[in-house]
């Protein structure tokens, strides 16, 4: 049935894998539809808690980052790595 459905929307992936994504975020959307504040509570706490406990998470994956371009820097000196190198800057800038 679901393949079906999927040849007639002319679907290019996998059937099982679209119909359960979509089914989970309608049911979400449902959730916070009906209960928004509970929800909104339980979000608005989440960022403190995080923030809190995984910080240190954050500065680490930043860290590393930043140390393997700079390692990338000094020993893959191919202009095809230079020109993935200075297209990473931006990409930690969106990061941060």
């Amino acid at each position: 049935m679901m393949d079906a459905l999927a040849r007639k929307l002319g679907l290019k992936t996998d059937s099982t894998i679209f119909f359960s994504s979509a089914g989970i975020m309608i049911l979400f959307l449902v959730v916070i539809l009906i209960a928004p504040g509970p929800i909104g509570a339980a979000f608005g706490a989440e960022p403190k808690w995080v923030v809190t406990n995984l910080g240190w998470l954050f500065i680490f994956g930043v860290t590393s980052w930043v140390a393997v371009l700079l390692w990338l820097s000094v020993n893959v000196p191919t202009s095809r790595n230079a020109n993935w190198l200075a297209s990473s800057g931006p990409r930690l800038k969106v990061g941060l």
